[in-house]
């Protein structure tokens, strides 16, 4: 199903480069009206920076377990 991982690798790539100023603006603006508290924005932001540390590994260890079923 997924021989070539160029094409994923390149993704995961971007994603890495994301500034994590980038992650944090994003989450400070969602709207207002969608009534999501401070609390839980600052802990996506928290769990969004934490997560993309692992990112990578993550997705290869998934392809390699489900890539090609």
């Amino acid at each position: 199903m997924l021989e070539d991982l160029t094409i994923v690798s390149s993704y995961i790539e971007q994603i890495l480069a994301l500034p994590e100023v980038s992650i944090e603006e994003v989450i400070r603006e969602i709207p207002e009206d969608w009534d999501v508290p401070l609390q839980d924005r600052e802990a996506l932001i928290t769990y969004l920076k934490e997560q993309k540390k692992t990112f990578a590994d993550s997705v290869y260890k998934f392809i390699k377990k489900y890539g090609n079923a």
